[in-house]
């Protein structure tokens, strides 16, 4: 009979033992579960922070497009547009496609300013 409390006691810790362990079983889940959430907003801020980078060095690249730029004027066909290539000799027109002389415009615009 001894024996018998003895063994019903062990088996009431045991299921007092195994409660405790349920409740910090789930207090741990929601531990993770909050951990699991902040990675997630942490990945959103860095995707964030990742895009402003890509436009910030998209807008430096326009930047420097932007001051390379020349405004030209066929003196073909009289169209205009912005110019922003690296030719050393001829620019073709946008327009009626026919090459222009660097050479011959840089001294028709001399020609003009005086």
């Amino acid at each position: 009979m001894e024996n018998e409390i003895a063994v019903c006691e062990g088996l009431g810790r045991i299921e007092q033992l195994i409660t405790e362990l349920v409740a910090k079983a789930d207090t741990l889940q929601e531990t993770v579960n909050r951990i699991e959430e902040k990675v997630k907003e942490l990945k959103i801020d860095q995707n964030t922070m990742e895009a402003g980078w890509a436009l910030a060095r998209n807008k430096q690249k326009l930047t420097k497009e932007e001051e390379k730029m020349v405004k030209i004027n066929c003196y073909h066909c009289g169209n205009t547009w912005d110019y922003k290539g690296n030719s050393k000799f001829w620019i073709t027109c946008s327009e009626c496609l026919r090459k222009i002389s660097k050479k011959k415009l840089t001294e028709k615009t001399q020609k003009k300013k005086n």
